[in-house]
């Protein structure tokens, strides 16, 4: 964790294996993430590693590949996806009030919460779809196929404007002639 003038730079975590898919928490008091080959965890700002006992998601034999992407606006639900065999296996919400995920689509990842905490935006195969949570509905907002989206789509404090980038995949053919 850094300031954003450059100061006060603190590590956060002294984990064994790799952490990942860091996901901060609306207040800015909890920070989810995954432990490379476990299930995700949720520790608290503010407090040492040494302080605290980071609180592992309810052990399902399905979380252990589950990524957390982004966390509800109103604080009570994760959004993330699960990956098998290096494909997406679809989207997920977790409660943290229940401690209980739901499955939301067969396919997709990267899910982002939009301020209402009850729709998000999420990716598949170059098509970024609108998702109901609790309707399930779905709606295609905007397809860039064949490319694909990078990393994550970003929103605006008001949800109207989105950020993305594009992975653009050229495959030239050359010939040449010796002589």
């Amino acid at each position: 964790m850094i300031n954003s003038d450059g100061s006060g730079l603190q590590q956060l975590t002294y984990a064994s294996n790799e952490v990942t898919n860091p996901v901060w928490s609306p207040d800015g008091t909890r920070l989810a993430y995954r432990n490379y080959g476990s299930t995700p965890s949720i520790m608290r700002i503010g407090k040492s590693w040494r302080e605290q006992s980071p609180e592992v998601l309810p052990s399902m034999s399905d979380l252990s590949d589950w990524y957390p992407w982004s966390w509800s606006h109103d604080g009570r639900q994760l959004a993330g996806f699960r990956v098998g065999a290096g494909v997406s296996d679809g989207i997920s919400v977790y409660s943290l009030e229940s401690q209980q995920k739901e499955k939301l689509t067969d396919s997709g990842m990267r899910p982002v919460w939009l301020s209402d905490s009850r729709r998000m935006l999420f990716q598949d195969r170059g098509r970024l779809y609108l998702l109901d949570s609790r309707s399930k509905k779905i709606r295609e907002v905007l397809s860039v196929a064949p490319n694909e989206f990078g990393t994550g789509v970003t929103l605006s404090r008001d949800d109207r404007l989105i950020y993305f980038s594009l992975v653009i995949t050229e495959a030239d053919i050359w010939l040449m002639t010796l002589e």
